[in-house]
């Protein structure tokens, strides 16, 4: 019975970390695409 509730939550929780590692590299590449934009910007005025 606990070993298959346990089995139960690792199958739950793994779908959720492959997500927040996703959003977290999405919302990284996003912030330094802004900045390079901001930056080069910055720099040709």
């Amino acid at each position: 019975m606990v070993r298959k509730g346990d089995k139960e939550i690792v199958q739950m929780m793994q779908p959720y970390d492959q997500i927040d590692a996703s959003m977290v590299t999405a919302y990284l590449e996003n912030w330094l695409f802004k900045t390079t934009i901001y930056l080069s910007d910055n720099i040709r005025n």
